[in-house]
């Protein structure tokens, strides 16, 4: 979490000029326009490190606005969202997927990662898991017998150490070639990608006196009539 927050210290002479109320009216209205630009600039940021992040991305940061008891603003990622970003902005290892878990059932390591660069979609993954035996419902599991009526279901199957082969899952292709679609290692480690702390941190530097400087003026205009 950002926070941003205003103490009213050293504005003597702005004192002079306006009542407390007015002033932490103009603190207030700074505040929160600057919670704002921040917010904007993180949304920028994360379309500029992630490749085409989903709406639901883009929407996981909050504003926590400023009142005139607090003077206190704060942009910060949603409880949902947490889990998601927190290893972007942190880094480190991540923690296990529950498919990952149910990969080790069968031959896994702690974690996979994709044979390319990209993804693996979710429907991918549980077909991988149905067809290597790993998912936990028997009835999700693929049998000889459905393979059987559907030819076209894709044939994954677990290779923990054989040849030159790397640990993992992989699909046999037509022709009998086969071709790796996961890699079991043992560690995950993300490096930092969303610099959440710094963008923060440079737009508040950037913003915070022109957004003081025109609630100041906005606030005299209206005082003086």
């Amino acid at each position: 979490m950002i926070k941003i927050e205003c103490k009213l210290e050293g504005l003597d002479e702005v004192k002079k000029m306006f009542s407390s109320t007015l002033l932490k009216s103009v603190l207030e209205k700074a505040l929160n326009e600057t919670a704002a630009d921040v917010k904007k600039a993180e949304v920028e940021e994360m379309k500029r490190v992630f490749k085409n992040p989903g709406r639901w991305v883009l929407n996981s940061l909050y504003i926590w606005r400023a009142n005139r008891t607090t003077l206190e603003a704060s942009v910060g990622v949603k409880d949902a969202a947490v889990k998601i970003l927190a290893h972007h902005i942190y880094g480190g290892p991540r923690e296990q997927k529950r498919s990952e878990k149910w990969l080790q059932m069968v031959g896994g390591t702690k974690y996979y990662v994709p044979s390319t660069a990209g993804k693996v979609s979710p429907s991918k993954v549980l077909q991988i898991l149905s067809a290597t035996g790993a998912h936990p419902d028997p009835y999700s599991r693929t049998t000889a017998r459905s393979r059987k009526r559907n030819k076209a279901m894709p044939n994954y199957f677990v290779v923990r150490h054989v040849g030159n082969l790397q640990p993992g899952v992989y699909q046999r292709m037509a022709g009998g070639r086969i071709k790796p679609v996961l890699i079991f290692v043992e560690n995950v480690n993300y490096p930092v990608r969303f610099n959440f702390f710094e963008v923060g941190e440079k737009t508040v530097a950037k913003v915070w006196a022109k957004n003081f400087s025109a609630a100041y003026q906005a606030a005299f205009r209206s005082n003086v009539r």
